[in-house]
Parts: C-alpha cells; sequence; structure tokens
C-alpha cells in the first residue's frame, strides 16, 4: 500500500459511529503517517490509524485498567528508561496472522493470554513502528516524543510482575487504535514509558561517584614497612629496654618491603627522607616477586673452649669391606669387643589338647 492510501480514509471506514472528543495525541499526525506504511513495509497488509491518546498515568492506576488478555511485552529505553506495551487480543490477532497466514481474518481473536512465541513474532514490527515514528517526528520537527529509542527487549508474564520490575511513579501512556484491512480486526496497542530525565542522570552518577570517592578512594588504609626481620633468642628479647639500639644493615635500607598487615608483598622502597621527616620511595611495583624477606642471622660470641684455636682434623672414614676396624684419633685400629653370651631360653610347655 502505498502513503498516498492515507489512514484518514481506513479511519473513516472503521471508526465510523464510534463517537468523537477523544483525547488527541500531539504526535497523532505522526501515527496517522507511519502506521499505514509501516504495516506496508514490515507485515504486508493494509492498516489505518484510527485515534492516537497521550496522557501521563500513575503505574499502579495503570496496571489496575489492563484486561487479562493480550501480550504484555517489556520495553527498554536509552540510560535507565524503562515501561512496557500491551497488545490488546485484536491487534495480537491480526499481526500474528499478517505474518503467518499473508491476510488478516474476519474471524474475532480468541480471548487468551500472549505467549513468548507471540512476542517474539510481533517484536520486530512494534520496534519498527515505534522507530518509524519517532523518526517521522524529528523530520517534522515535533517534540522529541518519549519513545524515542526504546525497543522490545521481550515479555511479561503477567501484570505483577510489571509492578515488581518497573517503581510505581508517573508513566507516559501512548495509546493507538488501529483498524487493519478496512475493518476485519480492530487492535489497540498502549505503550507506557518512563524515560531516563538526563538531569536526574546526571545528578545521580554524579552522587555515585561522590559516595564511590567518600567510601572507598579516600578510605584508610594501613601499610607496614619491613627493613629487616631477625632472628633472636627469646632471652636477648626479654633484656631489651627503652633507649636500647637494633643495628640494622645499611644494604636494608635500600631493600625494604612495603606489606599488608597480613604480610603480602605490595612494593619494594628505599628508606629515605622528605620534609624532614621519615620516608620511603617506592623503586618496585607490585609485580615484583613475593619471595618474603630473609631472616638475618645475628653475630653470636663463640664458645670459650672454642677460642684457642682451629678444631682437628677428622680422622678418615675406613674404606668399604675393610672390616669392622674403625680408625681412632691416634691413627690406629681398635677392634670392637666381642658381645658376653646370652643363656639360652627355657623350653615352653605343650599347649593343652582342645576340648
Amino acid at each position: 500500500m502505498s502513503d498516498g492510501m492515507s489512514g484518514n480514509v481506513l479511519s473513516r471506514k472503521v471508526g465510523k459511529g464510534r463517537g468523537a472528543g477523544r483525547e488527541r495525541s500531539p504526535w497523532a499526525d505522526v501515527w496517522d503517517v507511519v502506521v499505514p506504511r509501516a504495516a506496508d513495509q514490515v507485515i504486508g497488509v493494509e492498516a489505518g490509524l484510527i485515534k492516537a491518546g497521550h496522557r501521563r498515568a500513575d503505574l499502579t492506576g495503570l496496571l489496575e485498567d489492563l484486561p487479562d488478555t493480550g501480550l504484555l511485552m517489556r520495553l527498554k529505553g536509552p540510560g535507565a528508561g524503562t515501561g512496557f506495551a500491551h497488545l490488546d487480543i485484536g491487534l495480537l490477532g491480526a499481526l500474528l496472522e499478517a505474518q503467518t497466514i499473508g491476510r488478516v481474518l474476519q474471524t474475532p481473536a480468541a480471548e487468551r493470554v500472549g505467549s513468548r512465541t507471540d512476542a517474539a513474532i510481533v517484536a520486530p514490527a512494534i520496534d519498527s513502528l515505534m522507530s518509524a515514528a519517532a523518526v517521522e517526528a524529528k523530520d517534522r520537527g515535533a517534540p522529541e516524543p518519549p519513545w524515542s529509542g526504546f525497543a522490545t527487549a521481550g515479555r511479561f508474564a503477567d501484570r505483577r510482575n510489571i509492578a515488581l520490575q518497573i517503581d510505581d511513579g508517573a508513566m507516559e501512556v501512548q495509546r493507538l487504535e488501529i483498524g487493519f484491512d478496512g475493518g476485519a480486526k480492530i487492535g489497540e496497542l498502549l505503550l507506557a514509558l518512563r524515560p531516563e530525565d538526563a538531569p536526574e542522570a546526571r545528578a545521580a552518577s554524579s552522587s555515585d561517584e561522590t559516595a564511590i570517592r567518600e567510601n572507598v578512594l579516600e578510605a584508610g588504609s594501613r601499610l607496614a614497612v619491613v627493613l629487616d626481620r631477625p632472628k633472636v633468642p627469646i632471652g636477648w628479647v626479654r633484656k631489651l629496654a627503652v633507649g636500647d639500639c637494633l643495628e640494622i644493615s645499611r644494604a636494608r635500607l635500600s631493600e625494604a618491603r612495603v606489606e599488608t598487615l597480613e604480610g603480602r608483598l605490595l612494593a619494594r622502597a628505599r628508606l629515605g627522607q622528605a620534609a624532614g621527616q621519615r620516608a620511603v620511595c617506592l623503586t618496585l611495583g607490585a609485580a615484583a616477586p613475593t619471595a618474603a624477606l630473609p631472616v638475618s642471622e645475628p653475630a653470636l660470641a663463640a664458645p670459650a673452649a672454642a677460642t684457642g684455636g682451629d678444631l682437628p682434623d677428622l680422622p678418615p672414614l675406613p674404606e668399604p669391606g675393610t672390616g669392622s676396624a674403625f680408625s681412632d684419633p691416634g691413627g690406629g685400629e681398635t677392634e670392637l669387643p666381642d658381645l658376653p653370651g646370652l643363656p639360652d631360653l627355657p623350653d615352653l610347655p605343650d599347649l593343652p589338647d582342645l576340648p
């Protein structure tokens, strides 16, 4: 059907006797052009707009007025935009017939709830209709419609699921009444939309960033700078007093470790000064090996008996197969003494016969 076959003709035919004075959408002229064109291009049937209404309504009241039959589809818009679409059983039946048998029947559609399969079949037609209307409104210089950028995103099982997933509040409601094939079927499409408010979205984003900065990025974190881990006797530790000095190798000053309180290595550093205070300069990032700092052994005093000179050389071990001789410190050999004889054990008595 060409654009010249306006929806006005069909509107007069299928809308005769329906009365006047109905609410009119600011985009009624847009829908009047788009509905017949989209029907011809997308589903290949004649269709015309009967009426288009627009209003704002509360979600709770809107859901209460919806019938239990028809198809409920989820709508997703730019950013946090959300909403739903309701196709009554007349519109659902017309779209299904047009896309399965190629024409719209005069037979009234049976009252039922739309399925997932129904949603998958009619979704392209609904998306094309909303997209074409948004483009037409822009070309005409009309105000940006609330459904601009919206598309179908699955199906709602019932009204309760909508109430659970969309917060209560005002919705932009667009209601279209459409006739197919000269009145063979008449159906209604309801679009309930809540576009994302850009200033509020920016304010919410700024608030989130501030909260993250205050609670995460500016949160305190305790780290430990480890210079050395000496190993000392417990008695030495008990004798420590205020003012005692601990000697640390100068090499340790350039091999400090920045660790978590649990001992995990974060970086390596060098001890120094900054602004007159002790400071550490990071020299290697967290990609450094996480091996534990080696434990340094303190220099302990040698025993008094060992201070007189070197220890004597140990004698060589005997060669294999030379018997039981062992070399003594004097260089000679000595035999192991024979073990004394052990007395024989007495014989054990016989066990008694079994009964």
